[in-house]
């Protein structure tokens, strides 16, 4: 049996709290940023980590 979150190229799965690095990385990526809808002020690692913490609990509905 095959999952629906995974493909040949992607694998879609929840956010984990180690994962709070990645973000951090993101968030500091000044082009990627300009392109978005929104943008937010910069986060301290520490709350990067809570943030990843709180997501990687929270219910997987969208958010915004």
């Amino acid at each position: 049996m095959t999952s629906i979150w995974v493909g040949e190229r992607v694998r879609l799965r929840g956010i984990e709290p180690e994962d709070w690095d990645a973000f951090l990385a993101f968030n500091e990526d000044t082009d990627g940023m300009r392109n978005v809808d929104k943008i937010y002020p910069p986060r301290s690692a520490a709350g990067q980590q809570d943030w990843a913490a709180e997501q990687s609990t929270g219910n997987p509905h969208f958010r915004s």
